[in-house]
């Protein structure tokens, strides 16, 4: 008689990405998410659950490999399981087993919110000039803020004076108005620095220029072309002149 031996072939279990989990920094009621905790940050990470395959040894389970086109990778993180320190874009994890089997999952994409932007122009009131003369306190700027988390938007103004010192600003301006106008500005630079609701930051400087200070620095009467000790040649006369010297100002 013939004796049939039975031989069973054992395949591993399916090497499958289960799923890609991305940290998330805010969800506004779940409308918007956002996995980087401010615009141009790199701090994103991912935590990936792989399955199945075989594994390569007892502390290592599978190759990991992240690409991305529009992301970034820090060196070092692109073969590590759960990568850490990544900016915003789309990443796509290749993993492979010790029997060199390989999985592809197509894409997770890690969004941040919109950067802040601080618009801030000057009020022209003044010609060739953002003061009207020479140490006067009459400039004006217009201030506008939007996006980050929009809001609630908390800023501060500070200014340094052309001399150096510290402009007095108190009672000038509204620190939770996004959209404002303040006047009554001295000459100087301004650094105006705002933070959104998740507190990320966003800073702009613009300056405030002075006319130089109006200087009359001498009036020369005319001499007589008949007697040098008299300003006008006869009584009476239209022949006298004055001769200025003018400097600074618009």
């Amino acid at each position: 008689f013939v004796s049939i031996d039975t031989i069973e072939l054992i395949e591993p279990e399916p090497l499958k990405i289960d799923s890609l989990a991305p940290y998330v920094y805010h969800d506004e009621d779940g409308d918007d998410v956002y996995h980087i905790s401010c615009f141009g940050e790199l701090d994103g990470s991912i935590v990936s659950y792989v399955s199945g395959g075989s594994h390569i040894s007892e502390t290592i389970d599978y190759y990991y490999d992240w690409e991305t086109i529009d992301g970034y990778i820090p060196a070092g993180q692109e073969n590590q399981a759960n990568p850490e320190g990544l900016g915003a874009g789309t990443y796509t994890l290749n993993i492979t087993d010790a029997n060199e089997c390989f999985v592809v999952l197509s894409e997770i994409t890690l969004y941040e919110d919109a950067p802040i932007e601080i618009n801030v122009e000057k009020i022209d009131s003044w010609i060739n000039s953002d003061v009207s003369c020479n140490g006067e306190s009459d400039g004006s700027i217009e201030i506008s803020i939007n996006g980050g988390t929009e809001g609630v938007y908390s800023f501060t103004i500070t200014g340094e004076a052309v001399d150096g010192s510290n402009i007095d600003l108190t009672g000038l301006y509204n620190p939770l108005a996004p959209n404002q106008d303040v006047e009554n500005l001295p000459a100087g630079t301004y650094t105006i620095s705002v933070l959104d609701d998740y507190n990320c930051p966003e800073t702009i400087v613009i300056a405030l220029e002075e006319p130089d200070v109006l200087d009359l620095t001498s009036l020369d009467p005319s001499i007589s072309s008949i007697n040098e000790d008299y300003n006008i040649d006869c009584y009476g006369d239209v022949s006298g002149a004055i001769s200025t010297n003018i400097s600074g100002g618009t």
